[in-house]
């Protein structure tokens, strides 16, 4: 999946990414098929007008609470000005995060990217980098390039 802002700039979206996103929703709410129903409709009301595109945000924004990935990735088909803030609350600086807590996040990298081998091995490369040392700057710009 293309990342949001930047990566729409490289290359239109496809019907693929699409499907691959209304895959990745599917996958997200396997056990709660309610929220993936509520999904595939706000996308059909949209499609044939219903409901307008700060309504279908509105809505995302609220059904997609606690799944960071899926707002990352929605935002990709948005313009802009209608972009998701991330729903995530980084700790504050004086906690530092836990073992557990970067297990979690490994996780969900690993199965979020499970069949884009690139993306988890551009991740795991930025953590090195960061892990090393190397300045703010050259770990930003990594993540910046993928």
């Amino acid at each position: 999946m293309v990342g949001a802002g930047r990566g729409r700039a490289d290359r239109r979206l496809t019907m693929n990414d699409a499907l691959s996103y209304v895959r990745e929703v599917k996958d997200s709410f396997s056990d709660q098929p309610e929220k993936y129903k509520m999904f595939l409709k706000i996308m059909k009301d949209f499609k044939t007008g219903r409901i307008n595109r700060a309504r279908v945000v509105a809505i995302a924004r609220e059904l997609f609470k606690g799944h960071d990935g899926l707002v990352y990735s929605f935002n990709v088909f948005l313009p802009d000005e209608c972009q998701i803030a991330a729903l995530y609350e980084p700790p504050a600086e004086d906690q530092p995060v836990t073992y557990e807590e970067a297990v979690r996040l490994i996780d969900k990298i690993k199965e979020r990217f499970q069949n884009e081998e690139r993306v988890c091995d551009e991740f795991f490369h930025i953590l090195y980098l960061y892990r090393l040392g190397k300045e703010p700057r050259a770990v930003y710009y990594e993540v910046d390039v993928v």
